[in-house]
């Protein structure tokens, strides 16, 4: 290993490379678009040498402590086996892989939930858990039919990655699970699909071994059986996600665990229509995300975000760098995203031109809708069941766009949070993320009781660049603790009058209607309601559209601001009218007077994007290009 640190050095010093993307104010030509697509490969080399030189997570057992070294290992070898720069690192990074699939052959439960202490109290991570999309994608651009190089992955390591996978799925694959009562399981969708599209991937790897091929499966199946039920099963799934949306909606650690399965089906499949459906639907998120993001960095609203993402994160960082030369590269070397690093996939013309065109796409406003809602869960023992229902409005997703700033909220059903799928409801975000800084944000969040978790502790409404956003009570809402709003580092305060101004790339102001604020001690970028069940008003604005910052302050303090027991009116800036909203009641907020219905929303409506409701039919334009994706 001593040559392959040498190698390492030598190559990262000698590859510096920052190839930032053009900045445009006007829509891309074709030209524009041909030359954004030709910095696509050097972008993703100059992430994978950066993963060689500094592999995250680490390779070396004795940093990372028991099979999560595994992952390390994996993560960096993939990255060498896809550079080649010469005989001794492939043998190096074969030796890597090796060491990865014998730690993973040792775990004692390669099922194992994620957080499960093993022996010694090492925690253990389970095979499906990105580990298996590592290997799978390593033998099909590496191995004896290698799409990127034929025979750089090992016979003997190629055998033993089959081997791997039949030990987990013979046990952990049945025909029973491809069906549609699998189809929106309770719980981590990330999870679930990670597991679903290990069963596929470890059925297409055995079907063609001849060790395997005939064995039967625990539950009496064949991989060729497997791989048909899984591919149908594929198919199905896609086309639900892409009627009625993703459950973990934007989440910034978990939407590559849910992608990274959508760039092996459009990357392997032998489906047509499979490979079809996963590039269709891999276009239309990220044009959903194109429409909702400055810089490379999304502003609309996001499900599952932890304390530590708030100010920094965005999903599927790295890729998007990679793709659009905008935004963070630092998240780039996330193993989770090694599925997408190294996918042929690259989105359509018209979602680049989307991307990058920020000051020609105007503002606007975005609509999408999210499911989430479980009905009928049932409890055995401390393990919950049931599935969530589609069909029932739960998440509007609200994101008002301009060159300046992007504002988001979700706004949700008024139901208790017993009947809330977790991984909807967990750790919304809502605020205004503000042009040139990642970390120029202004978030309304909850602090939980214990650990980092609280579920559907937001209860919002938006108009425009207008939002209240309140703490849902208990009852609706679980751990939920101290409302607070997060306002990033690069934001000037002022205080007045009970609110609080900021200018960066646009002017925000935040008033608690009811009991005033305290600064957090510790982390003064914290504001902190004095009365947590007070509706907080969150207000943005353009600052061409003022002659300055006083002007703007005066605006607000002038905005007509009205309560009446439970009931809250303000009078939003601009064309955002009169939001009416009351906390004791279903509804779910007034705009000029009528009422806020989730469930009579297209599945996706913008300038750019459109979605009937139930629809199959997705099209995306763009400066007279247009797409049409089919579900």
């Amino acid at each position: 290993m001593q040559y392959l640190r040498v190698w390492l050095s030598v190559l990262f010093s000698a590859y510096s490379l920052m190839a930032a993307g053009a900045t445009y104010a006007a829509p891309l030509t074709d030209a524009d678009i041909s030359r954004v697509y030709s910095q696509i490969e050097t972008r993703r080399i100059d992430l994978l040498r950066w993963e060689t030189e500094s592999p995250s997570p680490s390779p070396d057992c004795n940093q990372s402590g028991g099979e999560q070294c595994a992952l390390g290992k994996l993560n960096q070898a993939l990255a060498i086996l896809y550079l080649g720069a010469d005989v001794r690192a492939i043998a190096a990074a074969n030796t890597e892989i090796t060491d990865a699939v014998a730690a993973l052959s040792n775990v004692p439960n390669l099922t194992a939930e994620r957080g499960e202490e093993g022996p010694g109290g090492v925690a253990l991570r389970p095979f499906d858990f990105m580990r298996a999309g590592f290997l799978y994608r390593a033998v099909r651009l590496f191995g004896r039919s290698g799409t990127k190089a034929t025979q750089r992955l090992t016979a003997a390591n190629e055998a033993s990655i089959a081997a791997l996978f039949w030990s987990w799925a013979n046990v952990d694959c049945r025909l029973s699970d491809a069906g549609p009562d699998h189809l929106w399981p309770w719980g981590s969708e990330n999870i679930s699909a990670q597991i679903d599209a290990t069963c596929w991937q470890a059925a297409d790897l055995l079907r063609s071994d001849a060790r395997f091929a005939a064995r039967s499966y625990q539950d009496g199946s064949t991989a060729a059986a497997q791989y048909a039920a899984w591919t149908g099963f594929a198919k199905t799934y896609i086309s639900a996600r892409a009627r009625w949306g993703l459950v973990e909606f934007f989440a910034p650690g978990y939407s590559r665990g849910t992608l990274g399965n959508l760039y092996g089906y459009a990357d392997y499949a032998q489906d047509p229509e499979l490979k079809r459906l996963a590039h269709d639907f891999l276009d239309m998120w990220w044009a959903e995300w194109a429409q909702g993001q400055i810089g490379g960095v999304y502003g609309g609203a996001k499900a599952r975000v932890y304390p530590q993402q708030v100010g920094a994160r965005s999903p599927m960082d790295g890729t998007s760098w990679m793709y659009f030369g905008q935004g963070e590269k630092q998240d780039g070397r996330a193993p989770g995203l090694a599925s997408s690093t190294l996918s042929s996939y690259v989105p359509s013309p018209e979602i680049v031109d989307l991307a990058l065109d920020v000051e020609g796409r105007g503002a606007y406003e975005v609509t999408a809708r999210a499911p989430g809602i479980v009905p009928n869960s049932t409890r055995r023992g401390r393990e919950r069941l049931g599935s969530t229902n589609p069909n029932i409005p739960a998440v509007l997703l609200v994101t008002y766009v301009t060159p300046d700033f992007v504002m988001g909220s979700a706004v949700v059903a008024k139901v208790p949070t017993a009947m809330w799928n977790p991984a909807s409801s967990q750790n919304h975000s809502a605020g205004v993320l503000l042009a040139g800084d990642p970390s120029a944000r202004v978030v309304a969040y909850s602090q939980s009781i214990k650990g980092t978790n609280y579920y559907n502790a937001l209860w919002t409404m938006q108009s425009k660049a207008t939002q209240i956003v309140q703490k849902a009570p208990a009852g609706y809402s679980n751990n939920a603790s101290d409302m607070r709003v997060w306002f990033g580092s690069p934001l000037q305060k002022l205080e007045r009058n009970g609110w609080v101004f900021v200018s960066g790339s646009a002017y925000v102001a935040v008033h608690p209607v009811n009991g005033g604020y305290h600064w957090d001690a510790i982390d003064s970028r914290w504001l902190v309601l004095n009365d947590n069940s007070s509706p907080i008003i969150i207000q943005a604005a353009r600052k061409s559209d003022f002659a300055g910052f006083g002007a703007f302050q005066s605006a607000v303090l002038a905005a007509t601001l009205g309560q009446n027991g439970s009931i809250v009116t303000f009078h939003g800036l601009g064309s955002a009218g009169i939001l009416t909203w009351d906390e004791s009641s279903a509804s779910l907020g007034q705009i000029n007077g009528a009422l806020v219905d989730i469930g009579s929303s297209p599945q996706f409506q913008s300038p750019f994007m459109h979605q009937a409701a139930d629809s199959g039919e997705v099209v995306i334009s763009k400066s007279g290009r247009t797409q049409n994706l089919r579900f």
